[in-house]
């Protein structure tokens, strides 16, 4: 099977289109940048996503809407890059 390809230029400027093609046909594209393979845009495969992960996700979102309607929450970009460090630090 030869390998369909795409440039830099081409992903950026027809993503969604590349995208949609990837899911319709199941077949992957490599991104060349500076004629090198860089990235690959592939399916997503059902098995990626495991009980756990979705048991996580289910988590994280009940809590954050319980935190919100709590009224603990975050506005704007600069507060939440605050928030983000500080977490981060806490879990360095």
């Amino acid at each position: 099977m030869v390998a369909r390809t795409a440039s830099v230029a081409d992903a950026r400027n027809n993503f969604s289109k590349l995208a949609e093609n990837v899911h319709d046909t199941g077949l992957p594209i490599v991104v060349f940048r500076h004629s090198k393979p860089w990235v690959k845009i592939s399916p997503v495969v059902e098995e990626d996503f495991s009980e756990e992960y979705v048991e996580a996700m289910d988590e994280i979102i009940a809590e954050g809407l319980s935190a919100y309607e709590e009224g603990r929450f975050v506005v704007g970009t600069a507060t939440a890059k605050k928030e983000v460090a500080q977490r981060l630090a806490a879990h360095a």
